[in-house]
């Protein structure tokens, strides 16, 4: 008996000795105003966990992109803010039960960090979800077999289907004026076209010392059904240094549109 009352308190001191060590590894969070939230609490083991944030737009650029970890030890994934500032995604559970955490890392991208200037501020936030054993399967039980019954046949009621939105751009090339670029949409007509529009550099461009793509403009549109207009996109501040630096740039503009598949065209942008 007290052999086996020493083997138990040796297992219960090791995992408390775990325990502490996985906490004292948790880094600090340091929000700076943003939020994250994970959908279930509870997950199996290898499952998906999924999640949403908010609070990460850089003021007058591009959204931030936020690293996310597993227990602050391996990277989960990568993920960009849209222009309202937030993020969703999903990434997968380990196989080991217990608690975990999420670990949501976006930097200042420049050197003034913390908000200082045009920078957003570096943000370190997470989150706790907890991996639960999976339930066994109820056990399988021998049922005699049903009578025999005449099935009541349900008509199904057609369910009513409108027109779908559909959008194309109709820029051959593009020109930036001042802080600014215009792209030309047309909506078919039938329906309203919404979403978003963003004018990227085609390739890898070396900017600030690195290499890169670069997010030149983006913006939102709303069009009625049949219209054809030109769309003032503002120019961020990556795209205002880039054309900068070069008189001409291939761009690849990419529109969304809800309720239909995006789509994208290469084109030239000069600046005038």
């Amino acid at each position: 008996m007290r052999r086996a009352a020493a083997v138990l308190l040796a297992a219960l001191g090791i995992a408390t000795l775990a325990a502490g060590v996985a906490s004292a590894l948790r880094a600090p969070d340091d929000p700076e105003g943003a939020s994250v939230q994970i959908a279930s609490a509870s997950v199996t083991p290898g499952g998906t966990v999924a999640f949403t944030g908010s609070g990460f737009i850089a003021t007058g650029g591009g959204g931030q992109v936020v690293t996310v970890k597993l227990d602050d030890t391996s990277v989960a994934g990568t993920f960009t803010a849209d222009a309202g500032g937030t993020i969703s995604g999903t990434v997968t559970a380990p196989t080991s039960t217990g608690t975990h955490w999420l670990r949501f890392l976006a930097g200042s991208g420049g050197p003034s960090g913390q908000g200082g200037g045009a920078q957003p501020p570096a943000r370190s936030l997470s989150a706790d979800f907890t991996v639960t054993a999976a339930s066994s399967p109820p056990a399988t039980t021998t049922n005699p077999a049903p009578t025999p019954t005449t099935p009541s046949v349900t008509t199904p009621t057609p369910t009513p289907s409108g027109p779908k939105p559909s959008v194309a751009i109709r820029s051959r090339a593009l020109t930036a004026h001042g802080t600014r670029l215009d792209l030309r949409l047309r909506c078919a007509a039938g329906a309203a076209c919404r979403g978003t529009a963003t004018v990227r550099s085609a390739r890898k461009v070396v900017l600030g010392g690195h290499r890169r793509v670069v997010t030149i403009a983006r913006g939102a549109y709303g069009l009625k059904a049949g219209a054809d207009k030109a769309l003032s996109l503002a120019l961020t501040r990556d795209g205002r240094r880039l054309l900068a630096a070069h008189e001409r740039v291939g761009v690849r503009a990419a529109v969304t549109l809800r309720g239909s598949k995006s789509l994208s065209k290469t084109l030239t942008l000069t600046h005038g």
